[in-house]
């Protein structure tokens, strides 16, 4: 009987999750529409250019910090925080979460003036291939850029805060209220000031999701910051931030040595591999983000517990939905990439030219897609297990696998050649990943379902992916007219036709990643 209790828990807790998730994945696609958009604008004004590339490679500055920092800082107090309020009680623990707020403050202020200050070091280490014109843009977008840093800061702890009490809408809600403020000044980029509009954008943006996220959190009562320094949770959690680091950033880290590369190779490569990441990571973050961050408070608990049988028998979950959703869109991606480049770019300075080169990135890319959505699940298992050390390790070795590789098929390839790196090293670190979990700490990890499953799914997706191919090759040669509403009406029955063949088959074929998906959508 206690036995079915543990089983009956953890399923609750995962219809919970899924609940959640499926909320974020709602917003998450409001997001990405927003961002898409703002793309558009970007591409039209710009095309491939000398100042998009001092754009895109600038951007990660903001970038790597949100995606490294305040993620790294969020995931390091959530197990904390929880940990003080269960053991020593609410007001141990504000003094905790005052004297982290404090720190992420001060670090974030740090970091900004050094950014500042060593722009040119940092243009010349994110872009060694820019010189003249590309490089003054580049290193005034850096400067710009990094005012947005004092705010992304701050913005970890309370990120952190709200999803310690399981309020996983408000980031979100914030996120969107970010991405927003980058349409509004993308679609003000016909003025003289150019690029400049973008970097100034970014600085709002990041101010307005603090006071958004600050807001909620005083409106839920979970904001009660006490002046205090020095708190000794604070200094573990320091001890644990570099691995943590690490750890997370490895996909971040992969895609700024693609553009690193890429800014030697000709002009408008870092362009089109920043297009098609763009692309290839909408499943990603529809799918494996959401998915990620739900489940992570519950992973933490069963591995606090030491229910390794239940966490495992989760992770096995999380991956066959996560599977059963991300390899049909990667296949989509790929037959239809010209198509959907030309309905969300071609225009203005974006040609034809401009489509094919990015179309190019993404069907290799678009290889390496569900390994890179597997590795932001097992990343959380990893650390929920203790175990940042080993994953530090994995990331660091994909990087020299990931750099290695792009130098050499770039030779011989050009830009496309670095997006065929980028997919065979992350394959590579998914593998190691789930082989080390199996053999080291998850040993009831069922690996052969896990095979089964993604064969089955990937037999299914290239049957839809072949009835997609030649619905394009007839469609070509009907002749209708250019206009964007034709052109979304062509995408948007294509993917209707491709995504009912696949549940179709799916369905008769008794895919886990579907049954699974369907209970949740009952139960939710």
């Amino acid at each position: 009987m206690a036995h079915k209790d543990v089983i009956f828990g953890w399923r609750s807790r995962l219809q919970t999750v899924s609940g959640a998730t499926l909320a974020l994945i709602a917003m998450g696609i409001l997001t990405r529409l927003i961002t898409s958009m703002t793309q558009i604008v970007i591409a039209r004004e710009f095309g491939l250019s000398l100042l998009s590339d001092a754009y895109f490679a600038t951007e990660n500055v903001p970038e790597l910090f949100m995606g490294f920092v305040v993620v790294g800082l969020s995931m390091v107090f959530i197990p904390a925080f929880t940990g003080y309020r269960v053991t020593q009680g609410e007001d141990e623990a504000w003094r905790f979460a005052s004297s982290f707020f404090f720190l992420s403050a001060f670090v974030s202020f740090i970091v900004a003036m050094i950014a500042a200050v060593g722009a040119p070091l940092l243009v010349s280490v994110m872009a060694p291939g820019f010189h003249g014109l590309a490089r003054q843009t580049a290193i005034k977008l850096v400067r710009i850029m990094s005012l947005s840093i004092v705010f992304f800061g701050l913005d970890a702890g309370v990120r952190g805060l709200l999803q310690s009490h399981k309020a996983f809408i408000v980031p979100e809600l914030a996120r969107v209220a970010y991405n927003s403020v980058l349409f509004v000044f993308a679609l003000t980029l016909g003025g003289g000031y150019g690029v400049f509009v973008l970097a100034w954008g970014i600085v709002l943006g990041a101010a307005l999701q603090l006071t958004i996220q600050l807001l909620g959190a005083v409106k839920r009562d979970v904001f009660k910051l006490v002046w205090v320094l020095g708190h000794p949770g604070v200094k573990q959690a320091a001890k644990q931030f570099v691995p943590f680091i690490i750890a997370i950033s490895g996909i971040q880290i992969t895609f700024v040595l693609d553009r690193m590369v890429a800014s030697g190779l000709a002009e408008g490569s870092v362009t089109a591999l920043t297009y098609a990441q763009r692309i290839i990571l909408l499943p990603v973050g529809l799918f494996a983000l959401p998915l990620r961050t739900t489940l992570y408070p519950d992973l933490s608990a069963w591995a606090a517990r030491s229910q390794l049988h239940q966490l495992a028998e989760a992770i096995l979950w999380g991956l066959k939905v996560l599977l059963f959703l991300v390899i049909p869109s990667c296949v989509g991606l790929v037959v239809l990439s010209t198509p959907l480049i030309q309905l969300l770019f071609e225009r203005g300075a974006f040609d034809s030219l401009a489509t094919l080169a990015t179309s190019k990135a993404l069907i290799c890319y678009a290889a390496g897609v569900p390994s890179i959505a597997a590795i932001l699940v097992l990343n959380n298992v990893y650390l929920s297990l203790g175990n940042a050390r080993s994953l530090a390790k994995l990331s660091v070795l994909n990087w020299l696998a990931n750099l290695s590789l792009s130098l050499l098929l770039s030779h011989y390839l050009g830009y496309y050649g670095i997006a065929l790196g980028t997919s065979v090293s992350v394959t590579l670190t998914m593998i190691l990943m789930i082989y080390f979990l199996k053999r080291r700490q998850l040993k009831a990890f069922d690996v052969k379902s896990l095979l089964s499953s993604a064969y089955r799914i990937a037999s299914v997706s290239a049957l839809m992916g072949l009835q997609l191919a030649l619905l394009v090759i007839m469609s070509n040669h009907i002749s209708v007219q250019s206009q964007l509403h034709y052109q979304f009406l062509r995408i948007a029955i294509l993917i209707f036709i491709g995504t009912s063949t696949y549940l179709v088959i799916g369905r008769w074929l008794k895919l886990d990643g579907l049954a699974m998906l369907s209970k949740t959508l009952h139960k939710s």
